[in-house]
């Protein structure tokens, strides 16, 4: 009974607040209140009056169109005549405006603090605790212009084929009739997720894919219910729908979350979703069962189709492979990647896995072997050139945008490894390259490779002398001299560690595959050690997005690396993983090409 009224005075205030009683959200504060949004704010907590708390709410939030504050999982403990409670949250701005980024959102979780008054439950201190925002940052300052010049939002009437369209899709859900759900879409639909966690779809391009989604809910759940509300906008076409997931799964337990979703509809069908919940409660209740239980990017990986290709670099024949999305269509433009790998390596090693869960969200992926490598052409072979490399993504990139299925305006490039600092290198000078993603970068200069080949012998200027041997050699017989190029047990292998170590690499069941000979050209050393891959961020000016972990290869050139950038830049460290589980361990292959695919979605 006691928890039933706190959650009635907690609720209050966020619904209140939407429909802009202030009077009624007043009634849910003690005399004085600490009001603690530092999280998201920063500052100092605050002791404010109701009416000082509701005076300086209402400064910002009737500046939003509309404003949806979903709250739910509450706790609550009571001691007498004092209560602790909790929730989670997810609010959603929505204001029209000339970028037409027109949503902010915050998402996080809530502390209270009540005492009992008269006989009714006040709340003493509210704390929020921000996890994630996302959308459009600036809205905040709009919002408090619209409030000071003094202009109200005209009042909105939903539209009876709006409503009919919206209230279908969440009925077939409930009903779990995905026949009936499909009906729903228009033929180009899609949905977005832009919360999601790593692991999770951000992206649902097509019918197919969104079918792929959701065809295995009858299997998984006993019942959905989504108690929900409908909200006209500026647009006729387009819904806000604030809504909980109750759902009963069928292998016991519930997962409830927190929706607000932006319908887009287009006659009697919907056109596009754009579902924002909170992830945290998703990972939360579902864990490492998360794909499995969704039914998501391992079995859309599973419809990911490949072709073989070829394109010419400075005269010499490069293969490749090109993945594809499921349900693949010729006839439209979809955003491209290319992905390259380690140093040393082939198209087949850690290169296709990403390239594959890439694809299955919607990208076309391009791996291919570089001059020297694998099944490609050139002499000598292994041979780790990196201006021949850099300019041959240059080629690949020629090739892809020649594409008619490649949106011309949406061209990645994916370096793993050392691959990183030429896909940087590559894209200085090329404005059809839209964004740059460096996963567990290798970006060494001269300071940092005297920690790193110092202790060989002759040091650095001993392999290179061994290399620039190695070239004259060739050139006068056009002999290679090769050294293995992972080994624990010689110590003049281009990576030598004792122990398991490079187990990747030595595996067979990892990287260790036929089509990985295990060798470098001693001729290598001097182009290898001699290229820069940190100064040139400098003149990197797409957005660019690194993931690392302080358990990888040298994190300090990343950190230079990323100070140096001049433009748009973001980066992440997954310090969980060491470098080789970048390569192959499937939760951080699934988890860095999440983060890829939401940072994609956003800066590109």
């Amino acid at each position: 009974m006691e928890t039933t009224a706190i959650i009635a005075v907690l609720l209050n205030i966020f619904e209140s607040s939407d429909a802009r009683q202030w009077e009624k959200v007043q009634q849910s504060f003690a005399q004085e209140v600490i009001l603690d949004y530092t999280s998201l704010a920063g500052g100092e907590p605050v002791t404010l009056t109701p009416q000082q708390i509701t005076n300086a709410w209402q400064q910002v939030l009737p500046g939003f169109y509309s404003t949806h504050h979903q709250v739910g999982s509450f706790t609550a403990e009571v001691q007498g005549d004092s209560a602790t409670a909790t929730c989670h949250g997810l609010a959603l701005h929505y204001l029209p405006n000339d970028t037409h980024n027109n949503i902010w959102v915050v998402t996080g979780t809530y502390d209270f603090s009540l005492r009992r008054q008269h006989g009714a439950w006040k709340v003493s201190a509210m704390r929020l605790n921000l996890q994630k925002q996302a959308g459009n940052l600036q809205l905040p300052a709009l919002a408090q212009e619209q409030v000071k010049a003094g202009r109200p939002w005209p009042p909105a009437t939903l539209t009876a084929n709006a409503r009919a369209a919206v209230e279908s899709y969440f009925s077939a859900l409930e009903k779990m009739d995905i026949n009936a759900f499909m009906e729903v879409w228009s033929e180009d639909a899609r949905q977005e997720m832009p919360l999601s966690p790593a692991g999770f779809p951000s992206l649902l391009p097509d019918r197919q894919a969104i079918h792929q989604q959701y065809k295995a809910l009858p299997e998984n759940y006993s019942s959905m219910r989504f108690p929900r509300k409908l909200f006209a906008t500026d647009r006729p076409d387009v819904v806000i729908a604030q809504f909980s997931g109750n759902i009963q799964l069928k292998n016991g337990g519930a997962y409830n979350n927190n929706y607000v979703n932006i319908f887009r509809v287009e006659g009697n069908r919907i056109k596009t979703v754009t579902e924002y919940f909170d992830p945290f409660i998703l990972e939360a209740a579902f864990g490492s069962t998360l794909q499995r239980s969704f039914n998501v990017n391992g079995a859309a990986a599973d419809q990911v189709s490949r072709r073989d290709i070829a394109f010419t670099s400075n005269g010499l024949v490069l293969k490749g492979h090109l993945y594809l999305p499921p349900g693949f269509s010729g006839h439209r433009q979809y955003p491209a990647v290319i992905v390259a790998g380690s140093w040393i390596t082939v198209k087949e090693q850690m290169p296709a896995l990403y390239a594959r869960q890439l694809a299955a969200q919607g990208y076309i992926a391009l791996t291919f072997d570089f001059r020297y490598f694998g099944a490609s052409e050139g002499q000598p072979r292994e041979f780790e050139n990196p201006r021949a490399k850099i300019a041959d993504i240059q080629e690949a990139v020629s090739w892809l945008h020649a594409q008619p299925f490649t949106d011309k305006d949406r061209i990645a490039l994916a370096g793993i490894c050392a691959s990183a600092g030429y896909m940087a290198d590559a894209a200085t000078a090329d404005p059809r390259v839209k964004a740059v993603v460096a996963i567990a970068p290798w970006l060494h200069n001269a300071a940092l490779l005297e920690g790193i080949y110092g202790s060989r012998p002759g040091g650095v200027a001993g392999l290179i002398a061994g290399g620039e041997a190695a070239a004259h050699e060739f050139a006068a017989s056009g002999k290679t001299l090769t050294i293995p190029a992972a080994s624990n047990t010689d110590s003049s292998a281009a990576m030598y560690w004792p122990g398991d170590t490079l187990d990747y690499y030595l595996n067979p069941a990892k990287g260790a595959i036929p089509e990985w000979p295990n060798r470098l050209a001693v001729l290598s050393w001097p182009e290898w050690l001699g290229f820069d891959g940190v100064a040139i961020a400098r003149q990197v000016k797409q957005p660019v997005y690194i993931i690392h972990s302080e358990n990888a290869a040298i994190p300090d050139g990343a950190r230079q690396f990323y100070a140096q950038l001049p433009a748009s830049k973001e980066i992440t460290w997954l310090n969980q993983y060491n470098q080789f589980d970048f390569y192959y361990q499937p939760a951080a292959v699934a988890q860095t090409t999440g983060l890829v695919v939401k940072w994609l979605e956003e800066n590109m």
